[in-house]
């Protein structure tokens, strides 16, 4: 299924060509705006002028929805769905941008997260918890409204912060449904130190999972991932996994994973944990693709296949970075066949190149039907779309397999081009929904 991606406050991309430095993209102002740091949230033109968009893309405003947008997904008749937290809790609920406004979908879940729908846009595959404590569900939302719970025991949640969960979700290329599971323990610690160092992980936390829908069978394929936030398939059917890190910091990572692989986590005195349990399996875990500086948060994640963008950009990939540490919460780009990630390099180490800056946080982003990105912001529930007009690029696309360098961003004033308003899917089973006003 094709992805929506949104797209809200700074977007920079960065010229870029192999074994070169990407240009540092600019910053927005830190103040002056509307609400002190930030515009306020129905300030749409300061939004727009505190975005850093690089020439060539253009930006528009698609919607709000009335919450924290947790994740992004593209329903029938290319209507943008999103799992929505309210009120700053982990109350919510799935909604739809239709015509312009929000509409509840379903009903009320606690921590609705991943979304993902069937390739046929039969059903609406969601993540979910039974309570705040857990445990963890894969729902189905069917068309006509009934609500299906598939999996009601999966691992959840991280004591006593409740992190961790059941997360993003992808159907593979084989048709299955792959979810990534977050771990019970941020480095495995015990609950009771004194009788026991360290708590047995189990095989279903910390783990990419495969579910399949015929026989419903689940299994875990991938493992040692500390919390993995988002899936996603490429070109090839290459598979990727963001990971989150420690709550001290290290592990903020993407991965390009393999069936049966393993992935590090809990073992993790290399990267500087030093009450991490020792590897005693030595088992000898798979290398990180990329890895982020502490406490990035990466959040969302697409492969580009679009035709919208230079077609060089096609099985590229784009990352949703949450947290700003010393940079503003970005949007990032990875060539994943960058020769610095093929034979890594320490005196040459791979950067993503900022893409999107400055948004207040950045949650989730998407692939649309017209091969732009959409981005979501959590703090306003905005959701913005970032297209390609080629007649106003400064450098022409490149060819097929070439990775073009991207211009570098400028600040841009401008107006917002408020989308023509979709038609009412058919997927919405109206008869019980109301509309909400952001």
């Amino acid at each position: 299924m094709r992805r929506l991606f949104t797209c809200l406050l700074s977007l920079a991309c960065v010229g870029l060509a192999h074994g070169q430095a990407p240009i540092p993209a600019p910053s927005p102002r830190a103040g002056g705006w509307s609400c002190g740091a930030y515009p306020c949230a129905g300030d749409l033109e300061g939004w727009q002028r505190r975005v850093s968009l690089s020439p060539g893309y253009v930006l528009e405003y698609v919607g709000r929805f009335p919450g924290q947008v947790q994740q992004l997904a593209l329903g029938p008749q290319n209507v943008v769905y999103a799992t929505v937290w309210l009120r700053g809790t982990q109350e919510g609920s799935v909604y739809a941008l239709v015509e312009g406004r929000a509409r509840v979908i379903g009903l009320p879940l606690i921590a609705p997260y991943g979304l993902a729908f069937a390739p046929d846009a039969s059903a609406l595959y969601i993540t979910a918890r039974r309570s705040p404590e857990g445990p963890g569900l894969l729902l189905r939302l069917w068309a006509d409204g009934r609500l299906e719970t598939l999996r009601d025991d999966l691992p959840c949640c991280q004591w006593p912060i409740l992190g961790n969960q059941p997360n993003g979700l992808a159907f593979g290329p084989d048709g299955a449904l792959y979810l990534g599971v977050g771990a019970l323990t941020d480095r495995a610690e015990s609950s009771n130190p004194r009788l026991q160092a360290y708590a047995p992980v189990g095989e279903l936390e910390a783990a990419i999972l495969r579910y399949d829908l015929a026989s419903a069978e689940l299994r875990p394929v991938a493992s040692g991932i500390r919390n993995p936030t988002d899936v996603a398939f490429g070109l090839q059917g290459q598979a990727y996994a963001l990971d989150s890190g420690l709550v001290s910091g290290p592990g903020d990572r993407l991965l390009a994973w393999t069936m049966g692989g393993f992935y590090g986590w809990p073992y993790w005195s290399s990267r500087g944990c030093e009450d991490c349990p020792p590897n005693l399996s030595r088992q000898a875990p798979l290398p990180d693709l990329v890895s982020f500086p502490d406490y990035s948060l990466p959040r969302g994640l697409v492969v580009y296949q679009g035709q919208g963008f230079p077609s060089g950009l096609r099985g590229t990939l784009f990352v949703a970075l949450w947290n700003g540490t010393e940079r503003p919460s970005r949007v990032v780009w990875i060539d994943p066949q960058d020769p610095r990630l093929l034979n890594p390099n320490p005196e040459q180490p791979y950067e993503p190149v900022d893409f999107l800056v400055g948004l207040g946080r950045i949650s989730d982003v998407i692939e649309d039907e017209r091969g732009g990105l959409l981005v979501a912001d959590s703090v306003y529930g905005h959701v913005w779309r970032v297209s390609y007009a080629p007649s106003s690029a400064p450098h022409p696309p490149q060819g097929e397999g070439d990775r073009p360098s991207l211009p570098t961003p400028l600040l841009q004033d401008g107006g917002f081009n408020r989308p023509t308003p979709t038609a009412l899917p058919t997927f919405v089973p109206f008869a019980t929904n109301t509309p909400v006003s952001p």
